[in-house]
């Protein structure tokens, strides 16, 4: 029997729906793009910082914030004659941690060189939880090894600024009694991992901390912010 469709019948389906969280993920299909929201998930920025940041021509990342902007995902404000970029919402930090942790799953090649082994002090895997039990007891130094305008937007209580390029300047006053922590802005930065080998050529025990700030910040961790113009 031959069953007739109605022109008339119920949608049953909201393909639309479908389509706008397509649109979504279409701007993210980007590594540029993912690139950005990391960079403006620890803090704000001008296109001109963000080429720069991001190694790209100007026009190249003012293309992907239109994109990343009509898809809700960006912000912005001008001041003066400067465009400045934030994230919608902390949400959307969230969305791309949870994406790379989801990737990083199905695609065994996809871990990165800060991934597949948790790091360790004395055999105590760190965990944004652990590490924050560490920090209250004053048993480590925690180093930000971001630069000091990330810093200054939010860090880990108790967290040193130690920007990577004045690391071997400021290490000369860590205790040698204590561990080093260092860490940036997730697992695909590598900015921590520079500064672990600089300290254990220095005869420091030191380890990275993978993860960064947005992490910390899920985990229900406090985060601290420094004092405009610090």
């Amino acid at each position: 029997m031959t069953v007739e469709h109605s022109d008339h019948q119920p949608k049953l389906k909201d393909r639309d729906a479908y389509g706008r969280v397509a649109t979504i993920l279409g701007a993210l299909a980007n590594p540029v793009r993912l690139e950005i929201i990391e960079l403006l998930a620890q803090c704000e920025r001008s296109v001109d910082a963000l080429a720069k940041k991001c190694s790209q021509p100007l026009k190249n990342i003012s293309h992907h914030l239109q994109k990343l902007h009509s898809a809700g995902m960006v912000e912005r404000r001008s001041e003066g004659r400067t465009v400045i970029y934030f994230l919608a919402d902390p949400s959307v930090a969230t969305f791309w941690s949870q994406t790379r942790h989801f990737a990083e799953e199905r695609l065994s090649g996809l871990i990165s060189r800060a991934g597949g082994v948790t790091p360790s002090i004395h055999g105590i895997d760190l965990n944004p939880e652990i590490l924050n039990d560490l920090l209250k007891k004053d048993r480590i130094t925690v180093i930000d090894v971001r630069p000091p305008e990330e810093f200054s937007a939010g860090h880990l209580p108790g967290a040193r600024s130690v920007p990577l390029e004045s690391l071997k300047e400021q290490m000369q006053d860590f205790p040698r009694d204590r561990p080093v922590v260092a860490y940036c802005r997730g697992r695909y930065c590598l900015l921590a991992e520079i500064a672990v080998d600089v300290l254990e050529n220095s005869g420091f025990e030191a380890t990275r901390f993978a993860d960064g700030v947005i992490e910390w910040r899920d985990a229900g961790l406090n985060v601290e912010r420094s004092p405009s113009g610090t």
